[in-house]
């Protein structure tokens, strides 16, 4: 229950790529279909097979406009 803003949110945008410590971590920008504003942190990871998948995901409640 803690991740529904990311189960068909009203909009996505996908703000950066950078290097946390050594990981590939995509800032995403997130409204939820309630029109609340959220910041997804992507943690992502290279697979055995050179794909990369997510490794993790926290997401923050912000205040505001929409994204």
């Amino acid at each position: 229950s803690g991740y529904a803003a990311l189960i068909e949110p009203r909009r996505v945008n996908f703000l950066e790529l950078f290097d946390d410590q050594g990981t590939p971590t995509y800032r995403v920008g997130i409204e939820s279909p309630d029109g609340k504003r959220w910041m997804a942190f992507y943690r992502m990871e290279v697979q055995p097979d050179q794909s990369w998948r997510i490794a993790g995901c926290v997401l923050i409640s912000m205040s505001g406009q929409s994204v």
